[in-house]
């Protein structure tokens, strides 16, 4: 079965998956990046600091999926938020 990666950002944080989770295909995957922005939003609903998002990768590294929540839980499975994040890290 294929390993994929979760990398989440809460604001400013990013929390990396150094183990992966073993899933049958990228649709399991979806539907995990879903659930585990769902828990995000669910641990935020007091206080909204900034973007919530869900990346998956493969264990080759490619983006499989990205899922992104901002202020006022307005969802997007194409928002920027990693773009955003690494580019300004480039930057600095």
């Amino acid at each position: 079965m294929p390993r994929y990666f979760f990398e989440t950002l809460e604001g400013r944080r990013v929390g990396r998956d150094v183990e992966g989770l073993e899933l049958p295909d990228d649709v399991a995957a979806k539907r995990t990046a879903w659930a585990s922005l769902s828990d995000l939003v669910a641990d935020r609903a007091e206080t909204s600091d900034g973007p919530l998002a869900v990346k998956v990768t493969d264990a080759e590294g490619r983006l499989v999926y990205e899922v992104a929540a901002t202020g006022g839980l307005n969802v997007s499975a194409e928002l920027p938020s990693f773009q955003q994040r690494d580019a300004s890290a480039r930057r600095h």
